[in-house]
């Protein structure tokens, strides 16, 4: 049996794994997007500090032109794009910090 990147985030999102959002680029029409949000904790400062940073994935295609600054809403809460997406392994997905406003 074959399977697709594409019917793997399907499969996520209609198990309710995903959570809706809309990527409002600096210049552009809003996108939606589903994304995997997810708040890792990380250590910092030699370890003795303990902070949370958000990170969502997404479809890169969805959202290929994606830089920091952009606006990502989800639900209620309006993010900043914090730095530059990663494209992960053959590139179909990305993932980006992003911080609250």
């Amino acid at each position: 049996m074959s399977w697709s990147e594409e019917d793997f985030f399907a499969a996520f999102s209609d198990a309710g794994m995903l959570t809706a959002a809309v990527y409002q680029p600096a210049i552009g029409n809003p996108v939606p997007l589903q994304v995997g949000f997810v708040q890792p904790d990380v250590l910092l400062l030699d370890e003795r500090v303990q902070a949370s940073q958000v990170e969502i994935e997404f479809e890169t295609a969805r959202a290929p032109l994606m830089r920091q600054g952009d606006t990502i809403v989800i639900g209620n809460d309006v993010y900043r794009v914090r730095g530059t997406p990663t494209k992960k392994a053959d590139g179909y997905f990305s993932t980006v910090q992003i911080g609250k406003t």
